[in-house]
């Protein structure tokens, strides 16, 4: 009786082993067809894609820069402002 158990668990992982080596090969071929396709029907070449890649990254990297300088001014006018009010009431206490 074990000696059926066990032939029948074997049986039992050889086919999850397929079904999962079916599965991998699947997702490789269809990376493989999907990476043709979208080489295929890239709207831009290689070159000028990395182009537009770069200039977004600059646009961005100023963008981020002028962000963190407008905060960075923010935040010190606030801690002015919060030392003079403290100023005033220290004064009047």
């Amino acid at each position: 009786m074990e000696s059926k158990d066990k032939d029948m668990d074997s049986k039992v992982m050889e086919k999850r082993r397929f079904k999962f080596g079916s599965f991998i090969k699947g997702i490789l071929v269809g990376s493989i067809i999907a990476g043709g396709i979208a080489l295929f029907t890239a709207p831009h070449s290689g070159a000028e894609t990395r182009q537009i890649l770069r200039e977004k990254g600059e646009h961005l990297r100023d963008t981020t820069v002028q962000t963190i300088d407008n905060t960075r001014e923010q935040i010190n006018t606030a801690i002015s402002s919060a030392r003079q009010r403290a100023d005033q009431i220290v004064k009047q206490v």
